[in-house]
C-alpha cells in the first residue's frame, strides 16, 4: 500500500539513507494507481530535491496517473519533459496517451499523436489502435474508425473481441443491423471467444430496432451457451420490451 510504503520512505530518509530511483518509483506508481495524484506528485518533487533522476518508468507512471484522472494537459506537458530529458516514449506510454486524450474527447490532439508515434519509429500496437478506434467511434467518427480498422488489419494485426465489440456497438447506434449481425455471427469462424459484453451489446443493438424475436434468440443462445447474463443483459431486454409495448409481462 502506499500509505506504508511512504512511511518505510520517510524511515529512510530519516536514517539517513538515501532512496533510490527505483524506490521512488514504486512509490510514485503505487499512488498513480490509486488515483492520489497529489502525492505522487508529491513524492516526484521530493525525488527531484535529493537529486534522484526519474526514468522513463517514473514519467510513464505519472503519465498514465493524469490520464485515468482525465488531467490530460498535465500528462501531455509532462510527455514533452520526458522528451526534453532524453527518454523515448515507448508504445505502452504512447497508447496511454491517446487513450487519455480520447476519452476526454481530444481526438484531433490523439490522432495527431498517433501519426507522431509512427514517425518516431514507434509501431502502434493492438492496444493503440483499439483505443483510437473507439475514441472515433465516440466522437462521430465512424468511418474513420472503419478506416483504421482495415488499416490495422492491412498491417498484420488481429483485431481482438474488444475491437470487434465497439465496432458491432457503433454499426447498431447507427442503424446497420443487418452488417452487426454478420459481423458478430463472423466471430467465431476468426477464432474469437465471445463475451457477455459482446451479446450485450447485440442484444441491445436488436432491442432498440424493435427486432425483439431475434433479441430472445440470442438471449436464449447466450445462456444456452453458458455465458453469464448479467444485470446489465436483463435491463436491455426488460427496456426492449417496455420501449416497444410489447408483453410488459416479460420485462418484469
Amino acid at each position: 500500500m502506499p500509505n506504508e510504503a511512504n512511511e518505510l520512505l520517510e524511515q529512510m530518509i530519516e536514517a539517513n539513507v538515501v532512496p533510490n530511483t527505483v524506490t521512488y518509483t514504486a512509490l510514485i506508481d503505487g499512488y498513480c494507481l490509486k488515483g492520489q495524484m497529489e502525492d505522487a506528485v508529491r513524492v516526484f518533487n521530493s525525488m527531484l530535491g535529493r537529486r534522484q533522476k526519474p526514468n522513463a518508468v517514473t514519467f510513464s507512471s505519472l503519465i498514465n496517473g493524469y490520464c485515468k484522472a482525465k488531467r490530460v494537459d498535465e500528462a501531455m506537458l509532462l510527455f514533452q519533459v520526458m522528451i526534453r530529458n532524453g527518454f523515448t516514449p515507448d508504445v505502452v506510454t504512447y497508447s496511454t496517451l491517446i487513450d487519455g486524450l480520447c476519452k476526454v474527447g481530444r481526438i484531433v490532439v490523439a490522432k495527431k499523436l498517433f501519426e507522431n508515434m509512427q514517425y518516431c519509429g514507434q509501431a502502434p500496437d493492438i492496444v493503440t489502435y483499439g483505443s483510437l478506434i473507439d475514441g472515433l467511434c465516440a466522437n462521430g467518427c465512424f468511418s474513420e474508425a472503419i478506416e483504421l480498422f482495415h488499416k490495422m488489419e492491412s498491417n498484420g494485426l488481429k483485431a481482438n473481441v474488444v475491437i470487434y465489440t465497439i465496432i458491432i456497438d457503433n454499426m447498431c447506434k447507427a442503424g446497420k443491423l443487418t452488417e452487426a449481425k454478420e459481423l458478430f455471427c463472423c466471430l467465431p469462424t476468426k477464432e474469437l471467444q465471445l463475451d457477455t459484453i459482446t451479446y450485450n451489446v447485440m442484444i441491445n443493438g436488436l432491442c432498440n430496432k424493435g427486432m425483439l424475436s431475434d433479441a430472445e434468440s440470442l438471449f436464449a443462445e447466450m445462456k444456452g451457451k453458458g455465458f453469464c447474463t448479467d444485470d446489465r443483459t436483463y435491463n436491455i431486454m426488460a427496456q426492449g420490451f417496455l420501449k416497444n409495448k410489447s408483453d410488459t409481462t416479460k420485462a418484469v
